[in-house]
Order: structure tokens, then sequence, then C-alpha cells
């Protein structure tokens, strides 16, 4: 099993006019981040709207992931349920797909007890591949305690994605669970200081816009140039908070039209979401040529 450590984006799902998965330009954008220099990808997580596809989809995302993956780079496969049957049915497409991780969020719905993500998460795990808990769903916060007491009774539980909280939900978890589990960072913004925390690196959902430039900030701090990570800190920063941290709803529509303004297909977004109205597509224009004022570039 490859270890998960660096920039591991989550993949966008590129849907067509008629709402269809595009799928040859879904092959193109994981191509893109493979090329990029990337540690991983992930898919079917929120950036790529799992929560919007059909069990077929899912299976059709990971089986492309996989065969363009090559086995060159681990593939992570995202799984969004309300309840421990279907999520444990997307586990098993995902591992006879070729998988080799799951990314798992809690049941999204009803805030079961402590006792029912432990029983949600070993079902999981019965699939026989290495889970990453997805700590994203607000009214379901696993914390560092929890975490815990889930590794200690799941034996496939591999790791975290902190995305809930902020930089001390993220510190908790790596001194409580960090030297057992791998942390990966989804604080899109603060993806730097994250990394001289300690996380492993990231799944996070402005790597999936700007793949190179986030591999370039994660090679900056592991080299010790801080001069360099902090430039693209601050040059990112803009769009980051743009397009996904200090968004209320609409993910990741904003995330697709950055895509597209970088000069990618990223497709649409699946409905109820949208692509944002020309004054948004106006100000995340406004935060990528901010990143290029301080020369960071995406593409050459």
């Amino acid at each position: 099993m490859p270890e998960l450590e660096g920039v591991v984006p989550p993949v966008v799902t590129p849907f067509d006019d008629a709402g269809d998965i595009d799928e040859a330009a879904l092959r193109e954008e994981l191509r893109y981040h493979l090329n990029a220099g990337v540690a991983g990808v992930a898919v079917a997580g929120s950036t790529g709207e799992g929560n919007a596809l059909s069990v077929d989809e899912h299976d059709l995302i990971y089986r492309t992931a996989v065969e363009e993956a090559d086995g060159d780079m681990p593939v992570v496969a995202g799984v969004i349920s309300t309840n421990a049957r279907d999520a444990t049915e997307k586990a098993r497409l995902a591992r006879d797909a070729g998988a080799d991780y799951v990314m798992a969020t809690p049941p999204h719905y009803e805030r079961p007890t402590d006792q029912g993500l432990v029983d949600y998460f070993a079902a999981i795990g019965e699939v026989d591949l290495p889970i990453l808990i997805y700590d994203v769903i607000e009214k379901v916060d696993v914390t560092a305690e929890l975490a815990a007491r889930i590794a200690e009774e799941v034996p496939a539980l591999y790791g975290i994605k902190q995305s809930g909280g902020d930089m001390h939900g993220l510190a908790n978890m790596l001194t409580t669970v960090g030297d057992d589990l791998c942390v990966m960072s989804a604080l899109d913004d603060l993806l730097y200081p994250s990394y001289a925390l300690g996380a492993d690196g990231t799944i996070g959902g402005v790597t999936s816009m700007y793949p190179r430039v986030s591999v370039d900030l994660w090679d900056a701090v592991q080299s010790g140039d801080h001069d360099r990570a902090r430039t693209i800190h601050e040059a990112t920063l803009p769009l980051a908070r743009q397009a996904v941290w200090a968004r209320d709803g609409n993910y990741p529509g904003s995330v697709k039209a950055a895509i597209d303004l970088l000069g990618r297909e990223a497709g649409h977004p699946r409905n109820p979401i949208r692509l944002p109205d020309e004054a948004e597509r106006g100000r995340l224009a406004e935060a990528i040529e901010a990143m290029r004022d301080r020369g960071v570039y995406e593409n050459d």
C-alpha cells in the first residue's frame, strides 16, 4: 500500500450541459493533475460532488481514476453517505476498481452516537481498504479524542482528512493521533501553517484548482524554504478564500469557474449547484490576477 504524503488533490467531476459525467473532460483533468507532480488523486469527495453521484457513477469515476493513475500513485475514493450499507457498497466498488484508500465522511443527515460512528467506520473497514475519515460534517464532529477511540476499535483506520474546525482543531488532531494516524489538512487558506505544524499533506479543495502551485508550496516547506512558501501562501490566499474557504454554499461552483479561468475544462456542476454569476467570476479573475502579480503561476 503506498503511503499518503504531500499533495493529493480532490479532482472535480465535469458534467456536460445535460448533467451527465463528461468522461473525456474527467480524464483530461486527471492527467493534468498527474502531470503536475502530485502525490495522488482523490475522487468523488466534496469537490468531486460525490454527494450528487449515483452508485454507478461512483464506479465509473473510481475506475477512470485508477486507469489514469496506472499504478503510479495512490487513488483515494470518496464515500459520502447517510448509512453504513450504502457506504460499504461504495467502498466495495472502490476496492474492486483498484483504489488504494476510502475517504469516508461520517453520516450527514442524522447525528449518530459515538458508538454508532465507531460501528459505521468498522463496517466500511470490513471491505479491507484503509480508511481516511473525512472530518467535514459540522453536526457530526469527529474530535481528536473520538478519532483516537475509532483508531483503537477499527484496525482499517489509516488517517484523517481534517476539514472541520480551524488550526486549533488541526493542532489537537496532530498532537492526539498524529503519531498513529496520517493527518491530511484541508484548511484550504492555511495549508502553509498546516505543513509547518506537521500535517502529512493535503487533500484540500484549493489544490484541485492549482495543483502545480500546491506541489511547489509543499516542496518549499519540506526543503525549509519558508520565504518561498510564504510568497506562495500570500499569493494564493485571495483565490483560496474566494473560491473555497469563505464560501457559504454552492460548492464547488466557484472552484469549477476558477479552473475554467485558469484555462482548463471543469464542466458544469450538477443541479442545484450553479456556476457563479459574472460578478463572482470577476472576483475570481481578480484573485487569479493577484496571484500572478506576485509571481505565482499555475500555467507557464
